[in-house]
């Protein structure tokens, strides 16, 4: 935090835990939209997910007629896996039975209430129990293509959690594994910016799943830090005030002020429209008459 300048402040925005990129812990009200408790240590963004009826918001898998849904989370336009990283996802849930649940990441963020693994191009953690064919690996699409690791043995009253590996290398060639299974895929640019949650109800197979998922955590290293603002001048009759930052060429940047430090509001659409960075210090002119306003940069 930099010192009052003017009665004007600037922000950065600070990682709590460096390691910890999203965690997600299902404890909503039964039946409303589906928010969780969504700890401080969420660093890319908060918690906000696009989710199908099925899935409530305390995790329970709750639709009776064989549906299969998925709840989305938008990782961001600035996203990107870092090369020669290691990304890890981890699922906890439990009384899975006669049904599959994905983690993962996919192309596309079409309606939550679609199946989340069967959307654009997604590779995932997919477990199933299914009498005859209990198993837990790695899942494609499109192709619906299915790499075993080992067979799943657990209890199906108690609770369970699987992790899904990726190790980037040189994005192109990304190692997806989950125990002994391995993939590659092409992790470049910014492809899989969704996260995604998935369940699976085979219409074959009744009584339906009283399934429900439990927790989600995707560790990693945390994305390159935000440059800090400065105030370059202040109008003391008009209140306009120009602000800089550095930047990286290509960067994507999201601009936000707020009068009280509760309550921020974007500034110029630049979570839809961020402002691009070519690699030199970019300038911004905020006509606002406020005299006393507070900024910050985040990733949008």
């Amino acid at each position: 935090m930099k010192s009052l300048i003017p009665a004007i402040a600037i922000f950065p925005l600070m990682p709590a835990h460096a390691d910890i990129l999203l965690s997600h812990a299902f404890g909503g009200a039964f039946g409303s939209p589906l928010h969780g408790v969504a700890p401080d240590t969420n660093i890319i963004r908060p918690v906000s997910w696009n989710a199908g009826s099925v899935i409530a918001a305390n995790g329970q898998v709750t639709d009776g007629t064989n549906t299969d849904q998925g709840a989305v989370f938008d990782l961001g336009l600035s996203w990107k896996f870092q090369a020669q990283s290691t990304y890890t996802v981890k699922l906890a849930f439990t009384k899975l039975d006669n049904a599959i649940v994905f983690a993962g990441f996919r192309t596309t963020n079409p309606s939550g209430g679609v199946q989340a693994q069967t959307q654009g191009t997604c590779v995932a953690l997919r477990v199933r129990e299914i009498t005859g064919s209990d198993n837990v690996g790695i899942f494609q699409w499109p192709g619906g293509t299915f790499t075993n690791a080992v067979e799943l043995t657990y209890d199906t009253n108690s609770s369970a959690d699987f992790t899904l590996q990726i190790q980037t290398n040189n994005l192109t060639d990304a190692v997806v594994s989950v125990g002994s299974a391995q993939i590659t895929v092409d992790l470049s640019g910014n492809l899989f910016r969704y996260f995604f949650i998935g369940f699976e109800d085979p219409t074959t197979v009744t009584p339906a799943s009283d399934a429900k998922f439990e927790s989600v955590t995707f560790e990693g290293p945390p994305p390159p830090p935000l440059p800090q603002l400065t105030l370059v001048s202040m109008d003391a009759l008009t209140g306009e005030k120009q602000l800089s930052w550095s930047t990286t060429n290509g960067g994507l940047y999201a601009l936000q002020g707020s009068s009280d430090l509760k309550n921020w509001i974007i500034i110029d659409n630049s979570d839809l429209n961020p402002f691009t960075g070519t690699g030199d210090p970019m300038t911004f002119l905020d006509t606002r008459s406020d005299s006393r306003f507070f900024y910050r940069l985040i990733r949008p």
